[in-house]
């Protein structure tokens, strides 16, 4: 729970399930390989969207006729995160690339 300008900030439970962890492990792994340092910029810039969509998921919007998932584009890099919200829980299911279909989520 954080604070910010006297209000308190409540913060949902982030739960990243494996499918997603792999896709994370994979995209650092790529942009390491494509230069030294460019892996650790990737994970802070999804570390700084993990704590928005925990902060505020409802600021999201829906990407199914269900409304059900939602996801949030990555600064600087061509990901998105897809997640839901369930009751005090945020469930991240994957990090995808932009460059592939969205079949492939």
């Amino acid at each position: 729970m954080g604070e910010k300008a006297g209000k308190k900030i409540m913060s949902c439970n982030l739960i990243i399930k494996e499918e997603a962890r792999q896709d994370m492990l994979q995209a650092y792994l790529y942009y390491e390989q494509e230069r030294n340092g460019l892996g650790d910029l990737f994970l802070t810039m999804l570390e700084d969207r993990f704590t928005a969509i925990s902060q505020h998921p409802e600021f999201y919007s829906f990407i199914d006729e269900r409304k059900i998932l939602r996801d949030v584009t990555l600064y600087i890099f061509p990901f998105v995160i897809v997640f839901e919200k369930l009751n005090s829980d945020v469930i991240v299911y994957a990090i995808c690339s932009t460059h592939r279909g969205p079949k492939s989520y």
